[in-house]
């Protein structure tokens, strides 16, 4: 291939950035909504804990992008009450999302999803109908 063509594969629309971001949305609303106060609405009550936690992450920083009202970034507060996990496990499971690399502290008991995480991430989990 000449540089032209390599060019013209390489150099993309900004509507494949779009057509991923719904990709991703569309997979989110399988397992949880979030609303507009930033509280995550997890649709599998039987999640594990490290999953619930990154879900949340994951959700937050999806939801930031379309409406700046809500942050990205999550206080382990607001985990708890999304996941309804004890504080002491919250803690301990954002840190296990931390040491895994997805996410990040931003300030002691705020965390922040990384963005390229979260689709691997969501791409692991199962529906919850899907499940047996």
């Amino acid at each position: 291939m000449n540089i032209e063509e390599l060019k013209k594969k390489f150099l993309v629309d900004t509507d494949v950035a779009k057509e991923r971001f719904e990709d991703l949305l569309a997979n989110m609303l399988q397992h949880c909504v979030v609303d507009k106060k930033g509280t995550v609405h997890i649709n599998d009550a039987k999640m594990g804990a490290l999953k619930k936690v990154k879900l949340v992450l994951a959700a937050r920083y999806l939801a930031s992008k379309l409406d700046g009202a809500i942050s990205a970034s999550v206080t382990a507060a607001e985990i708890t009450t999304s996941t309804g996990l004890p504080d002491k496990q919250v803690h301990a499971r954002a840190k296990d999302a931390v040491d895994s690399k997805f996410a990040v502290t931003v300030k002691p008991g705020t965390y922040l999803a990384v963005p390229h995480k979260i689709e691997p991430f969501l791409d692991s989990l199962q529906p919850p109908a899907a499940k047996k």
